[in-house]
């Protein structure tokens, strides 16, 4: 679920501060839509495969949280290494976002707001 929120989150600033004409309702953003945004935008580095993370993660993420839910026999030991497959498939692309993100909106780290003056 981590992993989801991770890659949505990332995703949907990232298309808003780098200019891209998409402007997010923060509040209001799903996965599928933010991966939409950053294939459309050409943010999804090669190598990464948005379908796994379009369909396993978020069906991994409906499937686990429900299986928690309702406290019965969560996950299979096969559902759970599929699931930490597509987990690093989204640590992969929030960590090509971050990097976006520090050489196009954060040039000048000394204007961040939390760096001591």
């Amino acid at each position: 679920m981590a992993a989801a929120s991770m890659v949505e989150e990332v995703g949907a600033f990232t298309v808003k501060e780098l200019d891209t004409g998409i402007d997010p309702d923060m509040d209001e953003t799903r996965l599928e839509e933010v991966l939409g945004w950053l294939s459309d935008c050409d943010l999804i580095p090669d190598g990464t495969d948005a379908d796994v993370l379009d369909n396993d993660l978020r069906s991994a993420r409906n499937e686990l949280a429900h299986s928690m839910m309702a406290r019965s026999t969560t996950v299979t030991l096969q559902t759970f290494e599929d699931y930490v497959a597509v987990v690093w498939e989204a640590i992969s692309l929030t960590n090509h976002l971050a990097e976006q993100l520090l050489e196009n909106v954060f040039v000048d780290l000394n204007t961040l707001p939390l760096t001591p003056r």
